[in-house]
């Protein structure tokens, strides 16, 4: 059996620290598009395969993150503990 690394990856910034205390009301907010950007560069840093999982907490940034690390990888998901499979474009809602 080979060495198993365990990265820990956290969201960035979300829309609602943008302008308070107005936007802290936004409830579920998504990332930034600068955030967007720099959850890019994970896919050069931290590369996934098929091999990988991903586990993550059901929320929209943690959720943005996860598709924009894992986009075009046939990793697993998992959120709260149910196995989803790959996240689809048309499969976002």
């Amino acid at each position: 059996m080979g060495d198993l690394n365990l990265t820990f990856i956290r969201h960035g910034q979300g829309i609602h620290t943008l302008n308070p205390p107005d936007s802290l009301r936004i409830k579920n907010p998504s990332l930034t598009q600068k955030v967007i950007e720099q959850a890019k560069l994970l896919r050069r840093q931290f590369p996934l395969s098929e091999n990988d999982f991903i586990i993550v907490s059901p929320t929209r940034r943690t959720l943005q993150t996860a598709f924009v690390w894992s986009n075009d990888t046939e990793c697993r998901k998992i959120i709260e503990g149910y196995h989803l499979g790959c996240f689809r474009k048309e499969r976002r809602g």
